[in-house]
């Protein structure tokens, strides 16, 4: 992962961000037992179109620790306000990929005054994968054993849409700390925070995915006021490795309706 790497501590919590570019601040979570790396070509964009995007290793992953046992998404949560205290930041653009959306609408729903904006990728939770979905994607996490040919088959079948290069999301997986991301969402009232606060939304959709399937998205925009919705075509689960150019485009243009400087950002966004 590039940019500038800070670690952030308090009491026995340690987590380390990358931070990127100058101007708004999107704090960036990543998915279920991934880390930052993920981020490293968004931040890119973003940083690129004026923003100033942070990005989190959740605990468990790399620098990152702290206690792993008896977690909610609301200590996922408070790992992503401590990073915000840290940096001085008291209001926030949020960003999170299927698990990290998950924490990020915790985040938002624990200090809504504190979020300027909530962008959700892959944003799932309420209407589940198939069976046989879900699986690939445990298997590909847990099983050490598998082979390269058939990381590359599970995470291409599991992660996305047709004709897409897998190579991105084949490894880099922390089984450990996937473990307790799972837990962390057994133990906590999803209902509770499924609105994600009451910042503005961004829900950016991919048509293809299967790990999060589309009603999710529509079900969460069509209740809740203040909410955007783009669904982008030949885009599974894996999102940003597969349609970087096209979500970019979404979180700018969205980020830059919420501010004062619009025309700026507008400008800007043909650089992502």
């Amino acid at each position: 992962m590039s940019g500038e790497r800070r670690v952030v501590r308090k009491g026995a919590v340690s987590i380390e961000i990358f931070v990127r570019g100058e101007g708004p601040t999107v704090l960036m979570h990543p998915g279920f037992g991934r880390s930052a790396r993920d981020y490293n070509d968004m931040s890119t964009r973003l940083a690129k179109a004026g923003f100033k995007p942070i990005a989190i290793n959740p605990r468990g992953i790399n620098a990152s620790e702290g206690p792993l046992v008896g977690l909610t998404l609301h200590d996922y949560a408070d790992d992503v306000w401590m990073v915000a205290d840290e940096l001085e930041l008291q209001k926030v653009n949020l960003l999170g990929h299927a698990f990290g959306n998950r924490v990020m609408r915790t985040a938002s729903t624990d200090q809504p005054n504190r979020v300027a904006s909530i962008t959700l990728f892959a944003a799932g939770g309420e209407v589940a994968p198939p069976k046989e979905i879900n699986e690939l994607l445990l298997k590909l996490v847990i099983d050490s054993k598998l082979t390269p040919e058939e990381r590359h088959e599970d995470a291409a079948k599991a992660l996305f849409a047709p004709g897409h290069d897998p190579s991105e999301m084949a490894d880099g997986w922390h089984p450990v700390a996937a473990k307790a991301e799972a837990e962390a969402v057994r133990r906590t009232d999803e209902k509770a925070i499924n609105a994600g606060g009451t910042a503005p939304m961004l829900i950016v959709q991919g048509l293809d995915n299967l790990m999060a399937p589309p009603q999710n998205a529509w079900n969460l925009v069509t209740s809740r006021p203040n909410a955007w919705l783009v669904a982008i075509p030949h885009c599974g689960h894996a999102m940003v490795p597969e349609q970087p150019r096209a979500i970019a485009h979404a979180i700018v243009s969205f980020l830059a309706a919420q501010s004062e400087h619009n025309s700026d950002f507008g400008r800007l966004s043909d650089r992502v």
